[in-house]
């Protein structure tokens, strides 16, 4: 890989890896220098692990220091060998064998821990992940800026032909986030992931940036008074979509090379409350489904009180189940309670 050094002065380049314990496998033909260079190279070993490792680059001159942080994907990046329960992280929901989705997630470095960024459920041939999954809270909201780093490509998809190239706004649709930029501004490497295309979905504009823009400051805020939100974001899509209009929700766009790219015919939000300290819900946890048509007229709505259901209606409409991990937490009772509580008469909700 090529690195390019945009610098004054003198600089020093250096790898740090995390963790910090972990063997060199990577090299750099150039450490140290004078002004702005390009061309210097970056070799590494190839990852026969099962996972991710993650390095950072890290230049420093008289001035100060900046770093880029490098993702390398292990022996099996997707797949149902990483599947939901496996990985027992309490956002995700359901993962099958049998529907052809793949199981994949990304990784960021927050104060020096590695952690998950989001995972999410991809479809290779409607080149759209079903559902996006994360947790979110004050701590991971952060205070930093948005990359628009458009240009990234998902190193657990490398292969143009089964993911979309989403580098520009595509056939009169926007790129909707489905984990939304601004839940990621922790730091500039776990925002940039939220910019692969295999996050995005063609989406009317009037709803991106109307009642869908809404709601996502309303779950940042939900978040805020959390310990830990636990979010899932979904789109429905249509089984034909790729033979049916194009342009047309239902139907299909094209990415910026042509593929067909299925337009959703509904998005939904799932997010699942925990706080150690409540009397709210059961065990500490309460939950909130939010169900809405892809409906360019819904752009200057808001989401309100009247408009949210329980997890059980939404797994209803949906098809499958929200927050699988959720009983082994607090047991099956327990479980089904929060998942049956109308979120209407749940006060934490409220205001929006």
């Amino acid at each position: 890989m090529f690195v390019k050094v945009t610098a004054d002065g003198d600089w020093t380049l250096d790898i740090e890896y995390q963790p910090s314990d972990t063997n060199a496998w990577a090299s750099l033909s150039r450490t140290e220098g004078e002004g702005s260079k390009s061309n210097i190279i970056l070799s590494y070993e190839a990852n026969d692990a099962d996972p991710a490792r993650i390095l950072s680059l890290v230049l420093k001159n008289t001035w100060g220091s900046a770093r880029a942080q490098l993702t390398q994907t292990g022996r099996v990046p997707i797949g149902k060998v990483s599947s939901s329960t496996t990985r027992a992280w309490m956002e995700l929901p359901e993962t099958k064998d049998d529907d052809g989705l793949y199981f994949a997630f990304h990784e960021m470095s927050v104060s020096g821990e590695v952690m998950r960024n989001f995972s999410y459920y991809y479809d290779t041939h409607n080149l759209v992940s079903h559902w996006v999954a994360y947790p979110l809270n004050n701590s991971l909201l952060g205070s930093g800026g948005r990359t628009d780093a458009w240009d990234g490509v998902d190193p657990n998809f490398p292969d143009a032909a089964i993911r979309p190239i989403m580098n520009s706004p595509i056939s009169g649709y926007q790129r909707g986030h489905q984990c939304p930029s601004a839940d990621r501004v922790i730091n500039d490497a776990a925002n940039m992931q939220t910019f692969y295309s295999t996050n995005m979905t063609p989406q009317s504009g009037p709803f991106n940036t109307g009642i869908w823009q809404r709601f996502e400051n309303t779950i940042r805020k939900w978040a805020r008074r959390s310990d830990t939100l636990y979010v899932v974001t979904g789109c429905v899509v249509n089984p034909n979509s790729l033979e049916g209009s194009y342009g047309s929700i239902g139907g299909y766009a094209k990415d910026n090379v042509g593929k067909k790219v299925a337009i959703p015919t509904a998005y939904y939000k799932a997010v699942l409350r925990y706080s150690k300290n409540t009397e709210i819900g059961y065990g500490g946890y309460c939950g909130c489904g939010v169900y809405l048509e892809h409906d360019p007229s819904l752009g200057s709505s808001s989401v309100s009180r009247t408009d949210v259901i329980s997890i059980d209606e939404l797994e209803e409409i949906i098809g499958i189940d929200l927050f699988v991990n959720l009983p082994n937490a607090i047991g099956e009772s327990k479980a089904a309670k929060v998942e049956a509580q109308n979120p209407q008469n749940v006060g934490i909700w409220w205001p929006l």
